[in-house]
């Protein structure tokens, strides 16, 4: 299986699946094949200390552990790095950001990593802390560290997660019915496809969501913008939200 179908394969596991722990869990379980870690978990972060959630991949966190993530979660190298980049999404290995024997001296390794049992560390953001809330994929291992591949694996794979992204998922609006959209000219997928850019997705989230080629998704956006006078995606998401919730 190529990298592409492999991508595609988390949005055909996740379809149908309700809930954010479901969904995280789930997501999980499909990313394991291609990114396989010791464990990995999703992460909901805040600009206030200790404002975290945490879904890990195997059953109920560990109180000790879910403690340690809120008070390290600001100290930690990669939450800084995320700070000096706060618009990226880029996916951020750990061991790019402090030699290992560095690490080994940091207070987070002491105070974390140790209590989780292990090294090295990948994240991939979901949605970047220029939002107001961080929300990262992390990938845990003990004993080996994430290769070239595997990052840029990890790059390919940022669009369909922050697709997918439980949150995003669960407060989505709903999508307009036929009667309203037509009362805009828009097509029942066009007005879909406003939702989805209402909500921030771009164009290759949206492509992997409704299962159609970037280069579609962005000719059904130039129609869109077309068919409500507008030029941007948040002129189109302001009006569509008052004509097509209007009854």
């Amino acid at each position: 299986m190529d990298v592409r179908a492999q991508v595609l394969s988390v949005s055909y596991d996740v379809d149908g699946v309700v809930g954010t722990d479901a969904r995280v869990r789930t997501i999980a379980e499909s990313l394991d094949g291609l990114l396989p870690s010791d464990h990995s978990g999703w992460a909901d972060i805040g600009a206030v200390p200790g404002d975290v959630t945490l879904i890990a991949r195997y059953g109920p966190e560990r109180p000790v552990i879910v403690d340690a993530v809120k008070r390290t979660a600001d100290a930690h190298p990669t939450m800084l790095a995320f700070r000096r980049r706060p618009q990226s999404v880029d996916p951020i290995r750990l061991s790019d950001q402090l030699e290992l024997r560095q690490w080994r001296r940091h207070e987070v390794y002491s105070d974390l990593f140790r209590l989780m049992g292990t090294t090295y560390q990948l994240a991939l953001p979901v949605r970047p802390l220029a939002s107001g809330r961080l929300r990262t994929w992390v990938f845990n291992r003990a004993h080996r560290d994430f290769d070239d591949d595997e990052l840029e694996l990890a790059r390919r794979l940022q669009p369909l997660l922050a697709a997918v992204d439980p949150v995003a998922a669960d407060t989505r609006p709903a999508v307009a019915s036929p009667a309203l959209a037509a009362r805009s000219g828009l097509t029942a997928r066009e007005a879909e496809i406003l939702g989805m850019l209402g909500d921030g997705m771009t164009a290759h989230s949206i492509a992997y969501v409704t299962r159609v080629s970037p280069r579609t998704v962005q000719k059904h956006i130039e129609h869109i913008y077309a068919k409500l006078g507008v030029h941007d995606r948040v002129s189109a998401a302001l009006l569509a939200a008052d004509r097509l919730t209007r009854p």
